[in-house]
């Protein structure tokens, strides 16, 4: 009895110390296949947020509600992101990881904002598509570690959670939703970290965070607070079309002038103009 006793003892004490992390010690695939099991895939999504910009931006004063921000979702892979500021109207679309921007009378590629990586975690069904997202933008998929997050145990994609600096994605291991995401933006030192809070059900079982903090290096934090969700409404097709847009509008030739007589700027103009009251 006292040799079984000297046996059990030191292992109780192993997996007491160990056990939980060894036997919690997951892949990323597994963990993908967890988030992404019995989620809902809508056809259509829109949102609606308001979100605050942070005390000393020297756009609004402190607390006010300066900017509206609306995304719409199309299954598979489109997304329209809307800002709407008080002077101006800046649009983003999104068909997978090619991204237009149309800012005032402006139209050009620009890499894919963090928004849109966000949007798609938390509504993608697919886990290989989610991986092959990850993996585009520098996620490290074969580091999966597991925390402790406001109380609640979390698993994490992409880096330890002390390493502040490498993209990361966190779900929390309970409900398996999203609850922080820190992307380091590729050949900068710039790292925004992005903590999803106040979740919902919503119908059809799509369960959406109802705050968003949105932090860039040491500068302060600014948040999104959500307004409206809606459940597969109607959005018309050419909306959410990258590339009809793309062969609609033009992008300005880097050489243009201001001068009224050029004729192809002119054409550039009156077709910014169309999209804008399209886009209304």
């Amino acid at each position: 009895m006292r040799r079984l006793a000297f046996v059990l003892i030191p292992a109780l004490c192993w997996f007491c110390v160990f056990g939980p992390n060894y036997a919690l010690a997951q892949s990323a695939d597994e963990v993908l296949k967890q988030v992404t099991r019995n989620r809902p895939q809508p056809d259509t999504l829109k949102t609606v947020y308001d979100l605050y910009l942070p005390q000393g931006d020297p756009n609004a004063a402190s607390g006010e509600i300066t900017i509206r921000e609306t995304v719409y979702f199309r299954s598979p892979d489109r997304i329209r992101l809307n800002l709407s500021w008080p002077d101006r109207e800046e649009v983003f679309l999104a068909a997978g990881i090619r991204t237009l921007v149309l800012v005032g009378d402006q139209a050009a590629r620009t890499p894919w904002p963090q928004p849109f990586l966000l949007y798609r975690l938390l509504i993608e069904s697919d886990p290989d598509e989610m991986q092959r997202l990850l993996s585009a933008f520098g996620f490290d998929l074969k580091t999966v570690t597991t925390a402790t997050y406001h109380r609640q145990p979390v698993v994490i994609i992409g880096a330890d959670a002390k390493e502040s600096a490498r993209s990361q994605v966190w779900f929390d291991r309970n409900e398996h939703r999203l609850v922080r995401l820190i992307l380091a933006h590729p050949g900068e030192t710039r790292v925004t970290d992005m903590i999803l809070d106040g979740y919902r059900t919503y119908d059809h079982g799509i369960q959406w965070p109802g705050t968003i903090q949105v932090q860039t290096d040491d500068q302060p934090a600014s948040e999104l607070t959500l307004r409206q969700l809606t459940v597969n409404p109607k959005i018309d097709q050419e909306d959410l079309d990258l590339e009809t847009l793309s062969r609609t509008v033009a992008a300005p030739p880097e050489s243009e002038t201001e001068s009224s007589d050029d004729p192809e700027l002119e054409h550039i103009r009156k077709q910014m103009k169309w999209l804008e009251n399209k886009l209304k």
